[in-house]
């Protein structure tokens, strides 16, 4: 597996070459993959690409300039996984799916009833509640999307060592320490040098871009999305699947999840956090780990996409009104 910082001033790849959009980060990703198999003599090896987060515009565009190439001794190709992935308008992948995505969890958040009443008129009056009742959790989808409600306002951002997920503040040291075996570098997660998107990425999102087609071209394609995630969520990652056109159909033609269960292997922090438990040794380090194991949910393709689901999504009914939505206990 190869961890690759990119494009150019992001991490710690250094330069400054100008990335206007989405085909100047595949053409320089593609140089450097070049010179890289030709480095260590892997041509003719098996290629299968991934990411997270922005990294599902990265990724489809990358992945899509390969295919274009035809040329299996350097790109070849074989299969595609995004994880959690930024692949349409911020409407539909967030702010539209948040408040049911809150409601969701309201057991844990915990919300009070005065705060929760003003969150729903807040929803409805931005348009979040009738888009949701109308195109989220439709299976076939009844046809393409229209853009989502746009807005503009934000929370103030939160302070985190990493500066993520806040982006605004914090002191964003954690990776300029002298101790990592790397050049120096202004560390800043998700961030990058000017010469980064200048202008703000030019290329349309990937789902209503080369998406479809890198689908259809691998027709082993993996689009996974984990609930825990509170900026990114599952239904808004689903709904924009049912908004995508790939080998003849649009969408999922039926509701995940499948009867094919999501078997997680089991991992060493397990074990530590049972050590801890059973130690019970005062003054030990807070340890954490969200991370599952065993059966965690299912998992659903058709025709060469899928999608893996961590828990079963709300069932939905037509009716002349629109949708009915209910949901398992």
């Amino acid at each position: 597996m190869i961890y690759i910082d990119q494009p150019v001033s992001t991490g710690f790849s250094p330069g400054n070459i100008t990335v206007n959009d989405e085909h100047d980060v595949a053409t320089q990703f593609m140089g450097f993959w070049k010179n890289f198999i030709e480095t260590f003599a892997m041509q003719g090896y098996k290629v299968y690409v991934t990411g997270e987060s922005y990294a599902g515009q990265y990724i489809p565009y990358i992945a899509s300039a390969m295919l274009d190439a035809e040329d299996e001794i350097y790109y070849n190709v074989k299969g595609v996984n995004i994880m959690d992935p930024s692949i349409n308008d911020d409407s539909i992948l967030m702010y539209t799916p948040a408040l049911p995505a809150l409601k969701k969890y309201q057991s844990v958040i915990g919300i009070n009833d005065t705060y929760m009443a003003v969150l729903e008129e807040t929803a409805l009056t931005c348009g979040y509640t009738d888009y949701y009742a109308e195109y989220f959790n439709i299976f076939p989808p009844k046809g393409p999307l229209p853009p989502g409600p746009d807005y503009r306002h934000f929370c103030p951002f939160l302070w985190d060592e990493l500066g993520f997920p806040s982006l605004g503040t914090g002191p964003n040291n954690y990776f300029n320490r002298t101790v990592i075996n790397a050049p120096p570098t202004d560390y800043f997660i998700c961030g990058g040098g000017p010469n980064l998107f200048p202008h703000h990425d030019k290329s349309v999102p990937s789902a209503l871009g080369p998406l479809p087609s890198v689908i259809e071209r691998t027709n082993n394609t993996i689009i996974s999305h984990g609930d825990l995630d509170f900026l990114l969520f599952t239904e808004g990652t689903l709904t924009t699947i049912q908004n995508m056109t790939w080998n003849g159909l649009q969408g999922f033609q039926s509701a995940p999840p499948a009867t094919d269960n999501l078997f997680v292997p089991y991992h060493q922090s397990l074990g530590e956090i049972q050590e801890y438990v059973n130690g019970a040794i005062p003054h030990s380090p807070a340890f954490t780990d969200t991370a599952g194991s065993g059966l965690q949910g299912k998992w659903h393709t058709e025709r060469g996409l899928t999608f893996p689901v961590p828990c079963v999504p709300p069932k939905v009914k037509s009716s002349t009104k629109g949708i009915k939505i209910s949901h398992n206990a």
